[in-house]
């Protein structure tokens, strides 16, 4: 009976490997595209005022606006200094990240992202107006599924081929 031998050469395989492996270690391109989609995201929510549509203004608040010559107009941005002009991203080697607001506006930035009470004595029920692609989860913040899964794909096609995009 004669002998069956298979050889097996793992040299390409240790080569696209290694390849990987390179790419891994040098990621700030994939952080500037994440940082880029968060971006996009919280800009599309923007211009379509949430998705699901935020909540209407309180009547009040409307009120106010009409006065003020600001109304109509959209939701979240009554000035182009205001929450959505305060929107930042960073990227690192390892890191993406996205905010909003800074100082005194940072308390605004996060009741209009999570809702809540606010105004004096805390008196005044905020909806939450979503417009950073996260939502409160299950154990914390998690990016919106959309976001996750445009974020995997950019993800693996780094992985693959060393783009972001």
């Amino acid at each position: 009976m004669a002998e069956l031998q298979l050889h097996v050469d793992a040299g390409q395989a240790q080569s696209e490997l290694d390849a990987i492996l390179a790419r891994l270690q040098r990621t700030r391109p994939l952080m500037a595209g994440i940082a880029a989609e968060l971006l996009s995201e919280t800009e599309a929510q923007f211009g379509a005022q949430g998705n699901p549509k935020w909540k209407a203004l309180a009547a009040a608040t409307i009120s106010a606006r009409s006065k003020a010559g600001t109304w109509p107009g959209m939701v979240l941005q009554v000035s182009t200094a205001g929450l959505a002009a305060s929107v930042h991203t960073e990227h690192s080697d390892s890191t993406a990240t996205i905010g909003a607001g800074a100082g005194k506006s940072a308390a605004y930035a996060a009741i209009q992202q999570f809702g809540g009470q606010a105004g004096r004595g805390k008196k005044v029920t905020i909806p939450a107006r979503p417009y950073l692609p996260l939502v409160d989860g299950v154990g914390g913040v998690q990016l919106l599924p959309k976001t996750e899964k445009a974020i995997t794909a950019m993800a693996l096609q780094f992985v693959e081929n060393g783009r972001a995009k």
